[in-house]
């Protein structure tokens, strides 16, 4: 892989939304040409034979059956309210509007 400008190098730093200055930009580039040499040499792999990698896990999820229920989560939410008036919570004042 060609050795990037530093105006190339700035490029890219934009569009991934890095600012950095022109001292940290000098101390980065070898970083990121090393970065890009390393894609390079991946993408020189010969991959014609590899299965895609669809799902981690031996088995798909099991998805539950989409039933629709009936549920009173109110009532458990204030059960063990200090002070609660049907299924609503009673608390104390805080805007005196």
């Amino acid at each position: 892989m060609k050795n990037l400008t530093p105006d190339e190098i700035h490029h890219i730093a934009n569009l991934a939304r890095l600012r950095f200055d022109q001292n940290k930009l000098t101390k980065f580039s070898p970083e990121f040409q090393k970065i890009l040499n390393y894609i390079a040499k991946l993408q020189e792999l010969n991959v014609d034979k590899v299965e895609p990698y669809v799902w981690p896990l031996e088995d798909p999820l099991k998805l539950r059956e989409d039933v629709s229920q009936k549920l009173n989560y109110a009532a458990d939410a204030v059960k063990n309210a200090p002070v609660k008036e049907g299924d609503y919570f009673i608390v104390p004042r805080v805007i005196n509007e």
